[in-house]
């Protein structure tokens, strides 16, 4: 009786080892899960605030064409031009995170 001991211990280690490492795993996955939902909620946003910064700038622009000079009106096509290429870098993170019917409708 007296080998029965260690085998039962190392066995009952082993099953714990176990059980940790499936604790950890799990944990892993719903950290990456918050992660990438917060991620695409970030990403979300900031391609909706890019897109009303870029349609206020045009906007504002067409309101006024008429009073502005020829480099007043390059540059709002300058700031609208990189707030877009703002919106495509974000659709890019977008692609990687999102589903297809998300990254359409954006």
């Amino acid at each position: 009786m007296t080998n029965v001991a260690p085998v039962v211990s190392a066995v009952a280690a082993t099953i714990a080892a176990i059980f940790a490492g499936a604790g950890l795993v799990a944990a892993a996955r719903r950290e990456n899960t918050k992660w990438a939902r917060e991620e695409l909620v970030d990403s979300l946003s900031a391609f909706l605030d890019a897109s009303f910064t870029c349609k206020g700038i045009v906007k504002d622009g067409i309101r006024m064409i008429d009073d502005l000079s020829r480099s007043e009106v390059d540059d709002i096509y300058r700031r609208a031009h990189d707030v877009e290429l703002r919106m495509r870098e974000v659709q890019t993170r977008l692609r990687l995170l999102a589903t297809p019917e998300i990254v359409d409708a954006a």
